[in-house]
């Protein structure tokens, strides 16, 4: 059993004899929904932000992605064989798979949601539990994320709260009228007139993440950057409201 959802609201449970994942509203206690998964449901973790649940599939050899709300998969990972115990990093950045069958763990960047490495434990071993660390700065999140049609990229609040441990990128809060802030934030710059508060920003090729509410502005901020030649910038998804919802703190939030 593993509890998510916004403010911990849902549980969700497995039930491996017919592959399925019940999710329970733990207020009125009752299922609200039960969806079919896959051969050997087995373990379950749920992302720190609650919208996503990950499922052992030991009889498919692979991880379900299941979509915390609705129920809905949204792909199957193949991770080895009999993967039973499943673990995420405390950030949610990485998900590790126990392969009981071969005896492998397999780490999978919850990104891309693909297996990056696949390692050799030992016979026998069972049980299993991620360690959180400081990612060095060449396992960047930043430098891994993939621009979408506007030329610039996105990040989940929980990624730029591991980015902050190292921080090597200009954070800039784009929304007006002012609402509270994330800490380290470099500088507070109305969304439509970043052109004139060019002196406050890094050179165009050096990594800028902008934010607001919940991302209208800095979306807008982030294709009038584009357009002035800046090479690398980020967008927090659905601005400091997600933030918020992940759990993390907001400087001077009324």
């Amino acid at each position: 059993v593993a509890v998510g959802g916004e403010n911990g609201r849902f549980a969700y449970l497995t039930n491996k004899g017919d592959g399925t994942l019940s999710i329970i509203d733990v207020l009125s206690e009752t299922i609200v929904n039960t969806v079919p998964v896959g051969k050997g449901a087995h373990a379950l973790r749920v992302s720190p932000d609650g919208s996503t649940v990950y499922v052992a599939l030991s009889k498919e050899d692979a991880v379900a992605v299941v979509e915390a709300s609705t129920g809905k998969i949204l792909r199957i990972i193949p991770v080895g064989k009999t993967p039973e115990q499943i673990d995420l990093s405390r950030n949610g950045l990485w998900l590790y798979a126990g392969n009981n069958g071969e005896s492998t763990v397999a780490v999978i960047d919850t990104t891309s949601q693909t297996v990056v490495a696949t390692v050799p434990v030992g016979q026998g071993a069972y049980g299993l539990q991620a360690v959180s660390a400081k990612p060095t700065k060449s396992e960047s999140v930043l430098q891994s994320l993939s621009k979408n049609a506007d030329g610039y990229a996105r990040i989940r609040p929980e990624q730029l709260q591991a980015e902050l441990d190292q921080k090597d990128f200009t954070l800039i809060n784009v929304h007006i009228p002012y609402a509270g802030e994330i800490a380290q934030t470099d500088a507070n710059i109305p969304y439509n007139r970043i052109a004139d508060y060019l002196d406050q920003l890094p050179d165009k090729g050096e990594p800028i993440v902008l934010y607001c509410r919940s991302g209208s502005m800095s979306t807008t901020a982030g294709r009038t950057l584009v357009d002035l030649g800046y090479t690398n910038v980020v967008e927090l998804v659905d601005g400091f409201e997600a933030w918020k919802r992940a759990g993390f703190d907001l400087i001077g939030d009324n």
